[in-house]
């Protein structure tokens, strides 16, 4: 058979057809050789998987054993005998003995009932012997490897008790000891009291008592090693009478403060009283006379002016409070029926003026906003407020004169509620009102400011001449008359214009 060689395209060389060159290899990637009779390999042949599809297979001349094919334990040559597990099938066995006596350490003397195997140094093998004989080395055993001893975390002085079922480590109390003796010298005690001679001495005592009182809670009451009173004492209706002073108030240096928290105590060079707060004596009060019962009488302040005028039942004093976040001053007071003042401030000696106000507010911070008059008003009560309606009054500033016959209100304004259609959804006016006459007829609103301005009666602009009108920081949309021209003027993109030629 001839040996011919693949004719390949050479595309390094024009793509002229050659015969494939020497050392080249033929690339057959995504291709097969099939039906081919033989395939000879001078080199190593690598293939991801070989497939065999024939009943004989040779290497080197030499067929593969049929094991190499089928992969069973059968088609093996030269198999070992398998074991088949019995004892009589071992070779080289040891011989199993049926008594004792047949080692060869043991000797041959037949034992008697009770007896245990002790093994005798002279003869070399274990006998028959008393287990009284046998010398036992227990210094390396416990007493818990006994199977009816559980010894947990034992500790000094205690026993083995039986539990009924085990022996267990345990304290013994008193109550389990037996024969114990029931009176004192029993137990070798001479000089003791009996309760009843106890009882005899506290009833009738011969001399003064000495040491601590304790209450029936076991509470330290009075501490008769320091000679205090360290207890509560709650009188339970009675009367607990101490004195509790000292004659000057350097005194009171001797006496802490600290550890005497809440103490009350009278300085009598002063007539005055002091507690003990945070660390300081603090004066209480000062008495002028002495007191019982309520303290009834006028007020006076350190530069002795009145304060409170008892007789009239008068505040008559200037009052001052700072109201902080913590200091505030409320005035609360719900009335089922018609309005109440809660607060009402009278004077008769302001007679005007300007900056003479009955009331001042200051406001001294570096922040934008000052001091607020707050209304607050709702539906419902003031428990459970509700939403308010159209054309509620929600807080107002009235002005009343005296007519002769009584107050009279001369104006007032109001913030009416326009529109409400749910949170933060309100629109509202405020209603300036003036008087011009009789109540019931001319009283009525003069300036009206919600989303426009409306206003009942005149409007006078200011008057100015030319000069005083360029003097002014105009703005567009400001009205002014001039007297100079005699005009009504306004001010639009940025100049003065006539508004009626």
């Amino acid at each position: 058979m001839a040996v011919r060689y693949p004719l390949v395209i050479d595309t390094t060389d024009n793509n002229k057809i050659k015969e494939l060159p020497l050392n080249d290899s033929l690339n057959l990637s995504t291709n097969s050789i099939v039906n081919a009779v033989n395939i000879t390999a001078s080199g190593t042949l690598t293939v991801a998987n070989l497939v065999v599809d024939s009943s004989s297979v040779s290497i080197n001349g030499n067929p593969i054993a049929t094991v190499a094919v089928t992969n069973s334990y059968t088609d093996l040559s030269n198999k070992p005998i398998l074991f088949d597990g019995q004892y009589a099938s071992l070779t080289g066995r040891p011989t199993i003995v049926s008594t004792t006596e047949d080692l060869a350490d043991v000797s041959s003397t037949q034992a008697t009932n009770g007896q245990a195997l002790i093994y005798n140094s002279t003869s070399g093998v274990y006998e028959p012997g008393s287990v009284a004989d046998a010398a036992l080395d227990l210094t390396s055993q416990s007493i818990s490897e006994l199977s009816d001893v559980a010894v947990i975390s034992i500790a000094t002085n205690q026993v083995l008790k039986w539990t009924g079922a085990t022996f267990a480590n345990s304290n013994v109390a008193f109550s389990e000891l037996t024969g114990v003796p029931t009176t004192l010298s029993g137990y070798g005690i001479t000089n003791a009291y009996t309760k009843a001679e106890v009882d005899a001495q506290i009833s009738a005592p011969t001399g003064d008592l000495k040491g601590s009182v304790f209450g029936d809670d076991s509470a330290l009451l009075v501490d008769g090693i320091n000679s205090k009173l360290v207890g509560p004492i709650d009188t339970n209706g009675g009367q607990a009478r101490f004195s509790s002073l000292v004659s000057q108030y350097s005194d009171l240096a001797s006496i802490s403060p600290v550890t005497y928290h809440g103490m009350i105590i009278h300085v009598h060079s002063e007539g005055a009283w002091y507690g003990a707060h945070a660390g300081g004596w603090y004066k209480i009060a000062d008495v002028a006379d002495s007191l019982a019962g309520d303290i009834k009488g006028s007020v006076f302040a350190d530069d002795s002016t009145i304060l409170v005028d008892a007789v009239n039942g008068k505040i008559v004093g200037n009052t001052e409070s700072q109201i902080t976040t913590t200091r505030r001053i409320n005035l609360e007071k719900i009335n089922t029926s018609d309005p109440e003042p809660q607060l009402a401030l009278k004077s008769e000696t302001n007679t005007g003026g300007f900056g003479t106000s009955i009331i001042q507010v200051w406001n001294n911070h570096t922040g934008t906003y000052g001091q607020e008059l707050t209304f607050n008003r709702s539906n419902g009560t003031y428990a459970a407020p509700t939403t308010v309606q159209s054309g509620d009054f929600s807080g107002s500033i009235t002005i009343r004169a005296h007519d002769g016959s009584d107050y009279t209100t001369i104006g007032a304004m109001h913030v009416v509620t326009e529109r409400i259609d749910g949170t933060d959804d309100i629109d509202s006016e405020i209603n300036f009102l003036t008087r011009n006459g009789a109540y019931a007829s001319t009283y009525g609103t003069m300036l009206k400011l919600g989303k426009g301005a409306t206003v009942s009666g005149f409007v006078q602009f200011g008057s100015y001449t030319t000069t005083q009108r360029n003097a002014l920081t105009a703005a567009n949309g400001m009205v002014i008359y001039n007297t100079t021209d005699n005009k009504f003027q306004g001010y639009e993109n940025g100049s003065w214009a006539n508004l009626i030629a």
